[in-house]
């Protein structure tokens, strides 16, 4: 620690203050004149009480019931004091006190459950802050002293149902006991709810760790169902569960409030009326009727149903009523009539040539209705509010409009612009990448061997049929891959096309056919193959394996994803390739 004095007196005093156990080590004063210098060091020990004491086993001390527990207190050499020699004391509360590094429990009992032990290191200037440990007896002694462990359980009165009224608070506890504490879970109708909704406390009651979970929910109506709660240990692989029913009292509810309903002039109405109420609901009709019933179908759902004669009046209501309120459905009846415009058309996805579109569909006019998209030139029909458009021209804008059709006429067009990406810059040299093609007649199975290319490319296997060439299937693309064709009739080729473009494709490639005894192969591979456009239909492509001794009769083994992919693409056999 090197120091200056200015002045010239033959002493000089150092003063430090605050002292810091920092300081600690060999202080020098140096003298120095003309005629040279002189030193003297001396050696500056700090004392300070050690920082605070560790105990180990950390946290827990686990001791089996009727056995002795040890436990050890130490100081760590980042937390000494100085002097560094050591008094160790331990407490468990206010009555017991015990001295000594290492602390030693005889015949533990079910009283030391949950108690918390208390070590301080203590040397000549003062103490270390406290080390805590908490005790756990895990159990008794069974016979030939195994170590009996407490598998959980929920303790506490079980209530079955609980009935709350709509936007009120609910607050469903549960307690849960055993060695080692349990984790505590709340499910709903067989789904675990996430562990933001319930608060958990723990404790013990000298033996068993406990632990409370409480569920706070503010009551909806689809918050009613089966409520679980689980005590899960999984160190035990055990754990018990409690149940309650809850049932949510709320005013009767329809899903809509006015239903359109088709009735051909001079015919009768038959009338559907759906609510979900509880407590149970009174329900009539505002008009009179030749015949009405009342039908509950659980879970809080009533339907009333109703035949009326068609008459001028256009309105009639379904009232529902309940101790905790009303609702009133209205249904508008017309006769039939051709279907509403769409609306929300929106573009799900577009590529170089093709888009997806999507939208809601309106009131059908109360006849079946289907869809109509066209798109320039191009003409989709689908059966669902969604399609697939394809042969568009690439890096343009296309106009397309949705139209909705019944067998009594078509509703106005709903129009949406599309904008196609532009065409993949790949040209026909780039997909000319097929060594060789072969038919194999023995197991149906198409091979193509690929050269090298940076381009990712499937393989398009066609077939010749009435004047024209088929998609037989299209598969992603390896080094070398086998492609099962179900049944042959003609010429076969394929063609390297884009995978992320599979319109595009390069020069078709004939395949020649040859025949190969699976005897003669010493190790046989089978694919199953789909994942190919076909039809329309995409599927997917796996494979399987082949044993068998050589020589002889092979048996092919499908893996479980092949007998996913029977499911997906319809069945059919794996296609076989023999390894040279």
């Amino acid at each position: 620690m090197p120091v200056t004095w200015p002045n010239r007196s033959t002493e000089s005093v150092l003063h430090v203050a605050p002292v810091d156990r920092r300081l600690s080590g060999v202080v020098t004063c140096r003298v120095s004149n003309e005629a040279g210098s002189a030193e003297s060091s001396a050696t500056l020990r700090v004392l300070f009480p050690p920082r605070k004491a560790s105990v180990a086993p950390p946290a827990v001390l686990e001791v089996l019931e009727g056995a002795s527990g040890r436990a050890e207190c130490s100081v760590a050499p980042g937390d000494a004091g100085e002097p560094a020699q050591y008094t160790y004391t331990w407490s468990m509360g206010e009555e017991r006190h015990w001295t000594g590094r290492e602390l030693l429990l005889p015949s533990v009992d079910r009283s030391y459950g949950g108690k918390q032990l208390e070590c301080v290191a203590a040397n000549s200037v003062g103490r270390s802050q406290a080390a805590l440990v908490r005790v756990l007896v895990l159990g008794k002694r069974g016979r030939g002293g195994a170590t009996c462990a407490v598998p959980p359980q929920i303790t506490g009165s079980a209530v079955s149902q609980r009935e709350v009224d709509e936007g009120r608070l609910l607050e469903l506890t549960c307690r849960g006991e055993g060695v080692p504490r349990p984790d505590m879970q709340w499910w709903r109708n067989g789904a675990l709810l996430a562990d933001s909704l319930a608060t958990a406390t723990d404790g013990s009651n000298g033996y068993l760790e406990t632990r409370s979970s409480t569920l706070l929910l503010t009551v909806r109506r689809t918050d009613k169902g089966n409520y679980t709660c689980r005590a899960v240990s999984a160190r035990l692989r055990a754990d018990d569960s409690q149940h309650v029913t809850l049932r949510v009292l709320h005013r009767p509810v329809s899903r809509t409030e006015t239903v359109r309903v088709s009735v051909p002039r001079g015919q009768r109405a038959n009338l559907s009326c759906t609510v979900e109420a509880n407590p149970a609901p009174q329900l009539w009709w505002s008009v009179p009727v030749v015949a009405s019933s009342v039908l509950s179908l659980g879970h809080d759902v009533y339907v009333a149903t109703a035949l009326l004669e068609r008459t001028t009046e256009q309105r009639v209501s379904c009232q529902a009523k309940n101790s905790k309120g009303e609702t009133t459905v209205h249904f508008v009846l017309h006769e039939p009539s051709p279907p509403e415009p769409v609306s929300n058309v929106s573009v799900q996805g577009v590529s170089f040539d093709s888009a997806s579109l999507r939208w809601l569909p309106g009131y059908d006019g109360g006849e079946a209705q289907r869809f109509v998209v066209r798109c320039d030139h191009v003409l989709v029909n689908s059966s669902r509010p969604s399609a697939e458009v394809a042969s568009l021209p690439s890096d343009t804008d296309v106009a397309c409009s949705v139209f909705a059709a019944n067998p009594l006429g078509l509703s106005t067009g709903v129009s949406v612009r599309v904008r196609t990406l532009p065409r993949p810059g790949v040209s026909e040299r780039d997909l000319s990448v097929i060594r060789s093609a072969t038919f194999q007649a023995d197991s149906h199975t198409v091979s193509v061997e690929l050269a090298h290319s940076d381009v990712p490319v499937c393989i398009r296997v066609e077939r010749h049929r009435n004047a024209s060439w088929e998609a037989v299937g299209l598969c992603r693309g390896e080094s070398r891959f086998s492609v099962h064709v179900a049944s042959v009739a003609g010429e076969l080729r394929v063609s390297a096309c884009l995978r992320e473009a599979p319109s595009v494709c390069g020069p078709t490639v004939g395949v020649r056919e040859e025949r190969t005894s699976l005897a003669l192969s010493a190790e046989v591979s089978a694919c199953v193959c789909a994942s190919c456009l076909a039809g329309g239909h995409r599927r997917v492509c796996v494979c399987g394996r082949a044993s068998g001794a050589a020589g002889g009769g092979r048996r092919l083994l499908p893996s479980a994803s092949s007998q996913q992919a029977s499911a997906v693409g319809g069945a059919r056999q794996p296609c076989v390739r023999a390894r040279p």
